[in-house]
């Protein structure tokens, strides 16, 4: 959208970045990231299990569960450091 406005404006107004600066900092930020994915050791046996159903999410019950437990355990927490370092 602002790349747009910058040609529909006849480069009147600027971009907030250049399009080699989002190029950089995707790349930049993308690359730890994969580097850690990649020293990860397999998992054995993965390639001999059979796929999910098609039905069936990515996301099942049980770990919805604990994602909302995690969030529930550390969001008080969370609170309560930033108000008593804030305030």
């Amino acid at each position: 959208m602002p790349f747009l406005v910058f040609a529909l404006g006849g480069g009147l107004i600027p971009l907030p970045l250049t399009i080699l600066q989002l190029l950089a900092f995707d790349v930049g930020s993308e690359t730890l990231p994969a580097l850690s994915l990649s020293r990860e050791p397999a998992e054995p046996g993965i390639m001999a299990r059979p796929p999910r159903p098609r039905k069936e999410g990515v996301i099942r019950g049980p770990m919805r569960v604990r994602a909302w437990f995690s969030w529930a355990r550390s969001s008080p927490c969370s609170r309560w450091r930033a108000f008593s370092t804030f305030y």
